[in-house]
This record gives C-alpha cells, structure tokens and sequence, in this order.
C-alpha cells in the first residue's frame, strides 16, 4: 500500500505552521516522523500574538517527547534568496536535504475590488502568489522535493466580496499543475472548502451559508486524515469538503462520476507513532 511521502527524521519548511491546520501537520509530523521543520513567519519570535507564542512552545515542548525538533525563524517569504539562504544553511546545520515545503501561509480580507488600492491587493498576493514563487525556486533546485500548499474551494464560484482571495488561491491551485509539469517538485495543492472552527474559518459569520452551498465544516482529525489519504494518490489538485448533493456543486460536475472507492484505515498504535 502507498504510504504518505513523508520522510522519517526529514527536513522541512513550512509556513503557517502555528496557525489551525499548520499546527495539526506540524504535531503529527513531530509525533510520527521525528521531523526537523523549520516554521518560517513573518515576525520576530517576540512580535509573535499570545496565541502563537503557546502554540510554539507546545511544538517545542512535544519534541522533548516524541523527537525531531522545531526552529522558528522571521523571513520575507517573497524574497528568493532569503527563502535559499534558510534552507542552506538547515541543510548544511542538520548534515540533511531538504525533504518538504509546506506553504499553508495566506490571509483573507474581504473587499470589493473596486476598493481595493494597489497595496491592500499586493498583501493579498503576497503569500499565495509571491511566497509561492519563492518557495517553488529553492525546492526546484533540489531533487523530488515535497510541495504541499493550501487553498480555498472558494474558487469555484467566487463571490462579491473575495475577489483578490479567490484569485490569489486559483493562482496556488493551477500553479501545482504547473509544478507537476516542469520540475521534479511533487506538488499536491488541498483546496479546501471551510475547516470547522479552524483557523481562517474560525469565527466565520458564513458557515452556514456556506455549507447549504455545498461548502462543508471539515472535522481537524478528519481534515488531517484526508490529507493523508490524498497523498497517497497522484492528483497534484484536490478539492476537500464538497457536497455534491447541492445545485451549486453539481452544476461545475460535467459528465457522470466515476467513483473510486478506497479504505484507508488510520490507527494510532502503542508508540503513539501516528495514525
């Protein structure tokens, strides 16, 4: 069986690693796999908000439990040979090649985009778009490097106010194909529709518009365990939480369903070495 292509004691990058899903992966990539990650943000350790800052530290204390370690460190991820200079001297520190990225970083800000200036839309680019450049540049420099990366099912239909962000995550999503055909990155890009009280979607007024749209609330446990049974495929673009039982949904499916029908069983064991 296809396992998730994870390296045991592996290297890697990630940013948006102390927000909602970031710090899922980040937990189950310590617990399971011993790894060494890199989180890279936009602020100083201490500019870091209350919630960061604890959320650093579980990480850091859950290496003293379970191995691998955790270093965070302030860089511009639009800078290309910032993102380059970071994951050198990792490499040369840690005696590893960098095995991952993983680029969960990204905002929100709803608008019309006839209100937006020049720099509010720019800020809305700058991790989706630029960051991903970036990021993309230094992994493609090395051999078969992972490239995991987020978006928003949003996508598919848009709406008045998210423009810019519905833009910024369509340019991540057609990017994995572009990753997949060009370089020896392995791409595989997660649009997904709204995580249940989980960063970006946390405290969002929409959700239940949302979910009678076919936009389903995405359960943590069962987001993580989906993402790892998507990695065990080769789609380098898939669409999680959809309901395909919604006018709005059936409307973008052309042609009948093929369904394929796979059980992956996730299980925890003695060791607490993942599911």
């Amino acid at each position: 069986m296809k396992k998730p292509p994870f390296e045991s004691s592996g290297l890697y990058v990630m940013t948006g690693g102390l927000g909602g899903i970031g710090r899922m992966l980040s937990e189950h990539l310590l617990t399971s796999y011993q790894a060494h990650l890199v989180l890279v943000g936009r602020k100083a350790r201490e500019a870091l908000s209350a919630e960061q800052h604890d959320v650093l530290i579980s990480l850091e204390n859950l290496t003293e439990k379970r191995g691998g370690t955790v270093l965070y460190e302030k860089v511009d991820i639009t800078d290309a040979k910032a993102i380059e200079t970071l994951i050198s001297k990792q490499e040369t520190a840690l005696g590893k090649r960098l095995h991952g990225v993983i680029h969960f970083a990204g905002i929100i800000q709803e608008e019309l985009l006839r209100d937006m200036t020049s720099v509010s839309l720019h800020a809305m680019y700058e991790a989706k778009v630029y960051g991903t450049i970036s990021l993309h540049e230094a992994a493609s420099k090395r051999h078969n490097v992972l490239f995991l990366s987020s978006s928003s099912a949003r996508t598919l239909k848009g709406g008045m106010t998210v423009g810019a962000y519905c833009a910024a995550n369509e340019f991540v999503e057609q990017f994995a194909h572009y990753q997949r055909l060009t370089s020896t990155v392995k791409p595989y890009c997660f649009s997904f529709s709204m995580w249940d009280e989980t960063g970006m979607s946390e405290g969002s007024m929409i959700k239940g518009m949302l979910k009678e749209r076919g936009y389903l609330p995405i359960p943590k446990r069962a987001g993580i365990q989906t993402m790892l049974a998507c990695l065990m495929t080769d789609a380098p673009l898939i669409y999680i939480g959809l309901d395909r039982s919604k006018q709005e949904i059936q409307e973008m499916i052309q042609g009948e369903i093929q369904t394929e029908q796979a059980v992956y069983v996730f299980f925890q064991n003695r060791s607490n070495k993942g599911f």
